[in-house]
């Protein structure tokens, strides 16, 4: 059901994250990033292979959803609510103490560990509320297209989500949430544009998703 395939989303990624965490704790930066790039390699391998689980290529199909989220309409309205609680679970998190230790410990972990704060501590808590709130959109996506296979979760959506990030701003949640907006509808919005031919439409599309990251 789809409330098991959730609940078990966001616990098997906050599970892992938590895991990763701990394999990372002496990683940061630009290193940190390659292992964790190789990570979704190895994972998108795991699924491509592990045809008895997954499917591999083939993928899994019929992924149910509730009959009261049967129309598009009915679940985008459930997503709402539920992208209205991750934000104020975010809110919370920025907004207390907690949140004043990340950002120092995102700004100069060497200084904020000098001063006194739990920087490795606060980074495995902090990759695995992220994680599991990953897990959280991959499981809505999921019950949305019911359809996955591994590409549904290979490099293009973590380019995806990234430039949402910077495209939107650093540090900040109501520019990531612009930047959701812009990055998802600019390429939509250019399927009305009269007297483009769908044969070029893609490659429009493409350049026109380029230019508003670079911009």
């Amino acid at each position: 059901s789809m409330w098991a395939g959730l609940t078990a989303s966001i616990f098997t990624a906050g599970a892992v994250s938590f895991l990763l965490s701990l394999i990372t704790k002496t990683l940061n930066g630009d290193t940190l990033a390659i292992v964790l790039l190789g990570f979704n390699l190895a994972i998108y391998s795991l699924a491509l292979n592990w045809t008895d689980l997954t499917r591999g290529s083939l993928g899994i199909p019929g992924i149910p959803r509730p009959e009261i989220l049967g129309s598009n309409g009915a679940y985008l309205g459930f997503c709402l609510i539920v992208l209205a609680f991750v934000l104020l679970i975010v809110y919370k998190i920025v907004h207390s103490p907690f949140g004043r230790v990340l950002g120092a410990v995102r700004d100069d972990e060497l200084h904020a560990s000098v001063l006194g704060k739990p920087a490795f501590r606060v980074k495995i808590a902090i990759f695995t509320i992220s994680g599991a709130i990953g897990g959280l959109s991959g499981g809505l996506l999921a019950h949305y297209i019911r359809f996955i296979d591994p590409n549904s979760f290979f490099l293009h959506q973590l380019v995806l989500v990234l430039s949402i990030v910077f495209a939107g701003g650093l540090a900040t949640i109501s520019g990531t949430l612009l930047g959701a907006a812009v990055m998802i509808l600019l390429p939509e919005l250019i399927r009305f544009i009269p007297g483009v031919p769908t044969e070029v439409l893609g490659a429009v599309r493409g350049i026109a998703f380029s230019a508003a990251l670079l911009f």
